[in-house]
């Protein structure tokens, strides 16, 4: 439910931040977006209060020393990196395709504007919003997290084929094929309920930011890295502007490490034990 509402920012700000660029400038559209930011902070300052902040004071008097002994530990356990690698491979669907490749993708298949093809991110999001909470009910009803996150990642990666290589895909069905991806990858978040239910519960934040860290770095490697691919497969086209021109086969190149990478992480769950969901105490 968390992931659910945490991808209404991605699905309300693409289309929004789109008309910004356009009417302002992306510069100014930036600034605009610190300022919500900003704001935002402020409100989460003044409103989220933790409760038991009392309770864990006392129990975390030396925090920094248990901090390095607790992350050492988590370090130290091959099947919360697996774990967290597999939430790392299942994100490159929105870190690299949704957050960054997707409008200039649609935009050179379909030759539309980046305010419509802005919509590529919102479908996903919606997707991704509906389909984790399902996988998370689905995963508790088996008591089989793995599984379901196997299957997720399966899909996830045929459905990102046959976007890329179906041919005269209209662009409507377009929106809804990354809608039913959005739907499958919703297994990515499981990966963060496996670590936790692998490790102590007192153990269960900073493990879960021990993963979190390790999905956040698909963006950092994999956003440039089909920048690469898109250059290494340019055929030396250059736009009115003296920007480079890509073609639709350039792009086809790189985003096939999108599926690429959601089927390593199909292969990489192959070496991970089904666990009970219940957590461990």
């Amino acid at each position: 439910m968390t992931n659910m509402m945490g991808t209404v920012g991605g699905m309300f700000s693409g289309p929004p931040f789109a008309f910004l660029i356009n009417n302002f400038g992306w510069r100014q559209a930036t600034i605009i977006a610190a300022y919500i930011g900003i704001g935002l902070a402020f409100l989460c300052w003044i409103i989220i209060k933790d409760r038991r902040q009392g309770s864990l004071s006392n129990n975390n008097k030396n925090p920094q020393s248990h901090f390095l002994v607790d992350l050492l530990y988590i370090a130290r356990q091959p099947r919360l990196w697996i774990y967290a690698i597999f939430g790392g491979l299942t994100y490159v669907p929105i870190s690299a395709f949704c957050e960054l490749w997707a409008v200039p993708f649609l935009m050179k298949k379909y030759g539309i504007t980046n305010d419509i093809a802005s919509f590529a991110s919102v479908m996903l999001y919606l997707g991704i919003a509906i389909g984790s909470p399902i996988a998370a009910q689905i995963s508790d009803r088996l008591n089989n997290r793995v599984s379901v996150m196997s299957l997720s990642a399966l899909f996830t990666t045929v459905i990102f084929l046959s976007i890329l290589y179906i041919p005269n895909l209209p662009l409507n069905f377009m929106f809804g094929m990354l809608f039913i991806a959005g739907a499958f990858n919703g297994g990515q978040i499981l990966s963060f309920a496996c670590v936790k239910d692998a490790v102590p519960n007192r153990l269960s934040g900073t493990a879960m930011g021990f993963t979190n860290a390790v999905v956040m770095m698909s963006g950092i490697i994999f956003q440039p890295l089909l920048g690469i691919l898109l250059d290494f497969s340019w055929d030396g086209t250059l736009a009115a502007d003296g920007t480079r021109a890509y073609t639709i086969d350039s792009y086809h190149v790189a985003i096939l490490a999108v599926p690429a990478c959601l089927c390593l992480s199909w292969i990489l769950l192959r070496f991970a034990r089904h666990q009970p969901t219940s957590p461990v105490s």
